[in-house]
């Protein structure tokens, strides 16, 4: 659920026993309650003794998503370089995600930013899908180094944004000396 304010949404984090949690078969997570500036987060402990080894911590819930915005969050930590993802799941079996690769969780409190152009399919039934409402939110930490650890992470707002602010998509050119037809420039970038 959420609570609106000032233009920015709360994610409400609920009880650490509303998270499901899942990992590969040799690794192992815990979730639990915690506080930053006296507003609920969440403290995932986790340990992946091996290579190729996951954890998730994830919560069903209803986002409806503005056309435009950004996820903003506090974290910290402690452990080895691991990769680290932010996923939502729509209604549909979607899954949209942000990873970072090889990722230090930082020592003291960070805001984490991400727009949600930065938000991108990953699997699921349907490769066009546009994230308009997320049904179900997970934090993934994924084999790098390896280890132990810990993580704290909240709260979480949506907050919505301007289209202006958002960078323009890149276009491909490209041009020719080459005089030929079948040489022209334009066939290096439209895909014939």
């Amino acid at each position: 659920s959420l609570g609106t304010h000032a233009g920015a949404a709360n994610v409400d984090l609920g009880e650490p026993g509303s998270w499901t949690k899942f990992h590969s078969q040799q690794a192992a997570i815990e979730v639990r309650a915690a506080q930053k500036d006296d507003a609920p987060a969440l403290h995932l402990r986790y340990n992946l003794p091996a290579p190729n080894q996951f954890v998730v911590a994830g919560r069903d819930l209803q986002l409806s998503l503005p056309s435009y915005y950004e996820f903003r969050f506090m974290i910290k930590g402690t452990g080895k370089r691991n990769n680290f993802e932010f996923k939502l799941n729509d209604s549909a079996g979607n899954t949209f995600m942000k990873a970072w690769r090889n990722f230090r969780f930082p020592e003291d409190w960070q805001e984490m930013v991400i727009p949600s152009r930065d938000i991108r399919y990953a699997w699921g039934p349907n490769p066009k899908a546009r994230l308009e409402a997320a049904s179900r939110v997970e934090f993934a930490i994924v084999s790098g180094l390896g280890g132990e650890g810990e993580v704290f992470i909240g709260p979480i707002a949506i907050h919505e944004t301007d289209p202006q602010d958002e960078p323009p998509v890149p276009q491909a050119r490209a041009s020719s000396t080459a005089n030929e037809e079948n040489h022209s420039a334009a066939r290096a970038v439209d895909g014939s």
